[in-house]
């Protein structure tokens, strides 16, 4: 074999392997890059639908007595269409104390004033507790669990320490994030 041969069958021979190579790398990359805007995709359209449950969750609390079961089914089903699991647990923790006080009412248990307050601390704190998260989860602030009962409500003050004890409670019974953890606490 002459020289001459042998140069251009190493020539078309890098030049395959190069073809092929560069095939592969675009290939990858292609495909990174459509997973990358398929995820980017997904988080747009959770970011549009989750502004829109915080408005909803306050709208809720703005107006408790209100609201129609339509409205709270609805807002449920969105929050576990779109939210994080962390805001989906807060729900699930909500629903379910809900659905054992309505099975105590309906046993013919008597409930009493305090357990009535109580539940209503727990109800708020767990509302401001979604209100929160969800913030954090479109924009990565957070924002105190309180900020909500400390602007609708004229008596915070008489409840702030129940407040501060219940929503660390929730939070740490549901392994949530702890930069969440209220701080204060009033003795």
């Amino acid at each position: 074999m002459s020289n001459e041969v042998l140069a251009a069958l190493v020539s078309a021979i890098i030049t395959s392997i190069v073809t092929i190579v560069g095939f592969i790398v675009t290939y990858k990359m292609n495909k990174k890059n459509y997973k990358e805007e398929l995820n980017n995709n997904k988080a747009t359209l959770n970011i549009e639908k989750l502004q829109s449950i915080i408005l909803d969750v306050s709208n809720l609390l703005n107006t408790p007595t209100n609201i129609s079961i339509d409205t709270y089914k609805e807002l449920v089903s969105k929050i576990l269409s779109y939210g994080s699991l962390d805001a989906i647990k807060i729900l699930i923790h909500m629903q379910t104390n809900l659905y054992n006080r309505n099975n105590a009412e309906k046993s013919g248990k008597k409930i009493s004033d305090k357990e009535t307050k109580d539940y209503t601390v727990f109800t708020l704190s767990c509302y401001s507790m979604l209100i929160a998260q969800i913030k954090y989860d479109l924009t990565g602030e957070i924002i105190s669990p309180l900020t909500y009962a400390k602007i609708k409500l004229t008596d915070f003050p008489k409840l702030e320490n129940e407040f501060y004890i219940k929503i660390n409670k929730i939070i740490n019974e549901l392994n949530l994030n702890k930069k969440f953890i209220l701080k204060k606490h009033i003795s």
